[in-house]
C-alpha cells in the first residue's frame, strides 16, 4: 500500500502485510497507522515514524521531507507539523527557504519596521519624526524612553523612538540625527531642522534652540569675533580689527585698530601694542611698523600720523622720533616744508642763532646793522658809522 500525504482510514486484510511508507506499524497492530505531523517514513515495515528534520515541515502521512522545505518568512526546526507553524516574530522576517531557528529571522534592519508575523521582508521605512534603531515592528517605536540631549543612549530593549529637540530624523532613520551645525531643531518629531541660529550667537551641533548658551551645542559669540546668522563656528574678526564685545553678529561689528596701535593676527579683543617710534599707525594696522615717518615730521611711539616740525627744527631724513635743531646761519619756521633748512638763509640785517624758528626772529641790535647773509651772531652786525644812525636790521 502506498504512502500518502492525508491520513486514510486502516485497511483490513485477510492475511496482513509488511508496513506501507507514510506509516507505522507498532508490535500488534491490526492496521497501518499513519505517520502524524510532524514525522515522515520512506520505508515499508517500520514500527516508528522519523521525526521531521530542521528545515522542512512534515504534513500527516508523509513518506518523504524534502518535498516541503520551509518557506520564507518562517522558520522549522525539528518535528515541525506545517509550514506556518513558526512564523518569524514582528520585527524580524527571513527571505529564505529551509530555516531552521529563530536565528534564521533577520532583525528588522535600522531605519526600517517589519509590523506582522512571517514577512519575507521589511514593510517599510520609520515614519518621518522618528527613527528605527534595530528590530522594529512599528513605523512609530514607542518603547524608547531613555534618549536625553546630546546622548543616544541604546539599550538592548529599544527598538526606537521619536526624535527629540536638537535632533531631527527623516524619513527612514536609523538613529536621531543631531542638528546641524549652524541650525536649531527646537521641537520633538521633528523630520527636518526647524530654522537656522539668530544672528550673534553660534550653533554647533545638536542645538535645541537659536540661541543656545551651554557652550556644548552653541553659545554667544566670542569676543574678538562675529556671527552672523546660520554659524556653526564663530568667524574671526579680520587682521586690523578687534572686539571686546560678545554677540557680534557682522564682520562690521570689529573695530578697526585703534590709531597709533597696531592689532595683528585674527581675532583680536584688543590691539597688541603701540606702533613702534618712528613710523606712524592711522587706524585699522596689523603691523608696528606701517608707515615710515616722513621727512620734515617726527613719530614718537604710537603716533597715529606724522607731526610737523615745529619752529626752529628741521628733520631730513625718514623713520625718526624727533627734529634735529636748526643750524645757526638759517632759520625753520613751520609753515614751510622743513625737510630740509638749506634754502632758509637768514637774511640781511638779521642773525639766526642755533634753533631759530622764522626768518626775523633776531635783527641787528639799534645802532648796528647787518649788510650780509648768514649772520649767526649779533656780533657780526657791523656798527654804524660816524655821522649815521642805525635803527638796526639793515641800517
Amino acid at each position: 500500500m502506498r504512502g500518502s500525504n492525508t491520513a486514510r482510514p486502516a485497511v483490513k486484510s485477510l492475511t496482513g502485510g509488511p508496513c506501507p511508507k507514510g506509516h507505522f506499524c507498532p508490535k500488534g497492530t491490526a492496521f497501518p497507522l499513519g505517520c502524524r505531523s510532524g514525522t515522515y517514513n520512506p520505508n515499508e515495515g517500520e514500527a516508528e515514524c522519523l521525526v521531521c528534520p530542521k528545515g522542512y515541515y512534515c504534513p500527516e502521512n508523509s513518506t518523504s521531507y524534502t518535498s516541503y522545505p520551509c518557506p520564507e518568512g518562517h522558520y522549522c526546526p525539528n518535528g515541525t507539523k506545517f509550514s506556518t507553524e513558526f512564523p518569524c516574530p514582528k520585527g524580524y522576517f527571513n527571505n529564505r527557504t529551509n530555516g531552521e531557528k529563530l536565528e534564521d529571522c533577520f532583525a528588522c534592519p535600522g531605519g526600517m519596521y517589519c509590523n506582522s508575523t512571517g514577512l519575507t521582508g521589511p514593510t517599510g521605512k520609520c515614519d518621518p519624526g522618528w527613527f528605527c534603531i534595530r528590530a522594529a515592528w512599528a513605523a512609530r517605536p514607542v518603547d524608547y524612553n531613555n534618549f536625553t540631549s546630546g546622548d543616544c543612549l541604546c539599550p538592548s530593549t529599544s527598538t526606537g523612538g521619536e526624535c527629540q529637540p536638537g535632533f531631527y530624523c527623516p524619513q527612514g532613520s536609523h538613529e536621531p540625527k543631531p542638528c546641524t551645525g549652524g541650525h536649531y531643531c527646537q521641537f520633538k518629531g521633528r523630520e527636518k531642522v526647524t530654522g537656522k541660529c539668530d544672528a550673534g550667537f553660534f550653533c554647533a551641533s545638536g542645538s535645541s534652540t537659536p540661541r543656545p548658551l551651554d557652550g556644548i551645542t552653541g553659545n554667544v559669540c566670542p569676543p574678538g569675533h562675529y556671527c552672523e546668522v546660520g554659524t556653526t563656528t564663530p568667524k574671526q574678526c579680520p587682521m586690523g580689527h578687534f572686539s571686546n564685545n560678545t554677540g557680534n553678529n557682522n564682520v562690521s561689528d570689529c573695530i578697526p585698530c585703534t590709531a597709533g596701535k597696531y592689532c595683528s593676527g585674527l581675532g583680536n579683543t584688543k590691539p597688541d601694542g603701540e606702533c613702534d617710534p618712528g613710523f606712524f599707525c592711522p587706524p585699522g594696522q596689523h603691523q608696528k611698523q606701517p608707515f615710515s615717518c616722513t621727512k620734515g615730521h617726527y613719530c614718537e611711539q604710537g603716533c597715529p600720523e606724522p607731526v610737523h616740525c615745529p619752529s626752529g627744527t628741521y628733520q631730513n631724513e625718514e623713520q625718526k622720533d624727533s627734529c634735529k635743531i636748526c643750524p645757526a646761519g638759517y632759520y625753520c619756521d613751520s609753515k614751510d616744508d622743513l625737510s630740509s633748512f638749506n634754502t632758509y638763509i637768514c637774511p640781511k640785517g638779521y642773525y639766526c642763532p642755533n634753533g631759530t624758528q622764522f626768518a626775523t626772529q633776531f635783527g641787528c641790535p639799534v645802532g648796528t646793522y647787518g649788510n650780509d647773509t648768514l649772520f649767526y651772531s649779533s656780533d657780526q652786525c657791523t656798527n654804524c658809522p660816524p655821522g649815521k644812525y642805525c635803527l638796526g636790521k639793515y641800517g
